[in-house]
C-alpha cells in the first residue's frame, strides 16, 4: 500500500466516517469498517486520531460545519426575522432529509461524548449569532433577550428535528419549522 502523506489520510478517515454512519448507523462506525471504506490500514486510525471517538468527534465537526455552512447560505438576513426564520425553517428541513444529518445529529448526541462538547456548543451558538447577524444586516435593534431568542430558534429546531427522526415526514417537519419558527417572529417586532 503506497504512503499517503497525514492530512491526506486525516480526511479520507474523516469522510470514511461520515459515508459509513450514514449508510448503515452509528452502530456499525466500527474502525475496521470505517478503515476498509477509507482504503486504509486499520492501524491508521490510531495513528492519525488516537482512537477511534476522536475520529467519530472530528467527523461530527466536519459534518456539523458542512450542515451549518448550507443553513448559513440558505438563510436570508437583510429582510427581518420573519424572512430570515422561514428561510432557516426551509433550510433545516432541506439537511434533515440527508441521511448523514439524521445519523450525525440525531443518534450521535454531543452531551454523550466529551470529546464533542465543544462542537455541541458551537451548534447551539448558532441561535443567537443568527438574531444578530439579522438586526445588523436588516438594520434593526437588536432585541434586549436576543440570547435567549437564539436559544429558542435552536430548540425550536431541536425539537422538530427529535420528531422528523421518528415519523421521517419531511413535508410535516417544514411545516412544523414554519410554524414554530413564525411563532418567533411577534417577540422581536
Amino acid at each position: 500500500m503506497p504512503h499517503v502523506p497525514a492530512e491526506e489520510r486525516r480526511e479520507q478517515l474523516i469522510d470514511a466516517t461520515i459515508r459509513v454512519m450514514a449508510e448503515h448507523g452509528l452502530e456499525a462506525a466500527t474502525s475496521r469498517r470505517i478503515a476498509d471504506a477509507a482504503g486504509a490500514p486499520l492501524a491508521s486510525i490510531h495513528y492519525t486520531f488516537g482512537s477511534l471517538e476522536a475520529l467519530m468527534g472530528a467527523a461530527y465537526a466536519r459534518a456539523l460545519d458542512q450542515m451549518l455552512n448550507r443553513i448559513d447560505a440558505a438563510v436570508v438576513r437583510d429582510r427581518g426575522y420573519a424572512v430570515a426564520f422561514a428561510s432557516l425553517a426551509d433550510a433545516v428541513a432541506d439537511v434533515l432529509v440527508d441521511p448523514a444529518a439524521v445519523i450525525l445529529f440525531l443518534e450521535l448526541n454531543p452531551s454523550h461524548h466529551e470529546q464533542l462538547t465543544d462542537v455541541g456548543r458551537r451548534y447551539y451558538d448558532v441561535g443567537p449569532d443568527l438574531v444578530r447577524s439579522v438586526a445588523a444586516a436588516s438594520a434593526l435593534a437588536l432585541p434586549a433577550d436576543a440570547e435567549q431568542l437564539g436559544r429558542l430558534v435552536v430548540a425550536a429546531v431541536d425539537g422538530v428535528a427529535t420528531r422528523f427522526a421518528v415519523f421521517r415526514d419531511g413535508e410535516a417537519t417544514r411545516a412544523d419549522l414554519h410554524r414554530l419558527l413564525g411563532l418567533l417572529v411577534p417577540t422581536v417586532g
